[in-house]
C-alpha cells in the first residue's frame, strides 16, 4: 500500500524562488531566461516510489536515490528529469533463457 503524502509539484525559474505549479503561468518567460523546470517534493517522490519519506532519506544517504537538490537544511526536492532518468536506469528487459525442451525442439 503506497504511503499517502502531500504531493507538491514545484516549478523553478533561474534566479527566482520556487513556486507552486498553479502559479507557474504567472512567472512569464522572457528571452535569455532559463525555462521553468518541474520538480517534486520529497513526499511526492516517496509516494511515487511507494516508500515512506524516512526510507527515501535512508536511500539518499546510501546513494540509492535519484539526484536531489537541497534548498535549505530541511527542504529537499527532486527534478522531474532526474526521476525519469533514475527510472530508466533501472529498467530491466526480461529476456529469459530458452528452456532445454525449447532448445531440443529446434
Amino acid at each position: 500500500m503506497p504511503y499517502k503524502h502531500s504531493t507538491s509539484l514545484f516549478a523553478f525559474q533561474a534566479g527566482a524562488p520556487p513556486t507552486l505549479t498553479a502559479q507557474t503561468s504567472a512567472l512569464g518567460l522572457t528571452a535569455g531566461v532559463s525555462p521553468i523546470v518541474a520538480a517534486l517534493s520529497e513526499a511526492a517522490v516517496a509516494d511515487l516510489f511507494g516508500v515512506s519519506v524516512k526510507t527515501l532519506r535512508n536511500r539518499r544517504a546510501t546513494g540509492d536515490s535519484p539526484p536531489y537538490v537541497r534548498l535549505s537544511r530541511s527542504t529537499v526536492i527532486y527534478l522531474a528529469k532526474d526521476i525519469q532518468t533514475f527510472f530508466e536506469s533501472r529498467r530491466v528487459n526480461n529476456l529469459r533463457a530458452p528452456r532445454r525442451s525449447e532448445e531440443t525442439e529446434k
